[in-house]
C-alpha cells in the first residue's frame, strides 16, 4: 500500500512559492509596461512624422516622448502616452490636447460680428471676442477661419505597435520565472 502525507509546512512552503513568483510577475510586467509605453511614443513620433506633421519647435513630439506614464489598481496595470501639448495660434495660445487636434483636426470659426453697426461703420469682417490666458476679454477684428485638416496618428501607432507591446511584456513576465 502506498500512503501520502501533506504536511502543513509543504503547504506553506509552496504557497509562499507561489506568492514570491506572483510579486515577481508583477514587477516585471510594471517593468515591461514602462518600455512598452516609451516604446508607444516613439512609435506615436514615427507616426507623427509619416502623417504630415512637422516639427516646428519639437515641443509636441518633446511632451509625447515625455508622456509614458504606468498605473495600477488592485486589477489592473495600466500604460498610456499623452499628446497634451500647448499650442499657439495667430498669437493666441491654447493649453491642452494639440496631439489629439491635430490627429482628429481642428477648426477655429471666423469671426462673429457682435454689433452689425460695427461692420457697416468700420467695414470689417466682424468682432472676435476671446477670453485671454491671464483672464481679460480681448476683441479683434477680421479675425478669419482657422481650418487644420486631421492627421490621424494615434491610433496608427497603437496599431503597429500593440505586436511589439505584447512581445515586451511577455519577455518580461518570462524574466520573472527564471529568478
Amino acid at each position: 500500500m502506498l500512503q501520502l502525507t501533506v504536511e502543513q509546512r509543504s503547504v506553506d512552503s509552496v504557497v509562499d512559492y507561489v506568492e514570491r513568483v506572483k510579486m515577481r510577475i508583477f514587477a516585471q510586467m510594471r517593468v515591461g509596461m514602462r518600455e512598452a509605453m516609451e516604446g508607444l511614443a516613439a512609435e506615436a513620433v514615427s507616426q507623427a512624422s509619416t502623417a504630415g506633421i512637422q516639427m516646428r519647435t519639437g515641443q509636441l513630439f518633446e511632451d509625447i516622448l515625455n508622456s509614458p506614464s504606468v498605473h495600477e489598481t488592485a486589477e489592473l496595470i495600466v500604460g498610456g502616452i499623452g499628446v497634451k501639448s500647448d499650442m499657439t495660434i495667430k498669437g493666441r495660445t491654447f493649453q491642452g490636447y494639440l496631439g489629439t487636434a491635430l490627429d482628429e483636426g481642428y477648426t477655429v470659426p471666423s469671426a462673429v460680428p457682435l454689433s452689425r453697426k460695427i461692420d457697416k461703420a468700420q467695414g470689417t469682417a466682424g468682432v472676435f471676442q476671446f477670453i485671454a490666458a491671464n483672464g481679460d476679454t480681448r476683441f479683434t477684428f477680421g479675425h478669419k477661419a482657422i481650418r487644420v485638416r486631421p492627421h490621424p496618428f494615434l491610433r496608427q501607432a497603437k496599431e503597429a505597435f500593440t505586436d511589439p507591446i505584447m512581445e515586451i511584456i511577455a519577455a518580461r513576465v518570462a524574466e520573472a520565472y527564471e529568478e
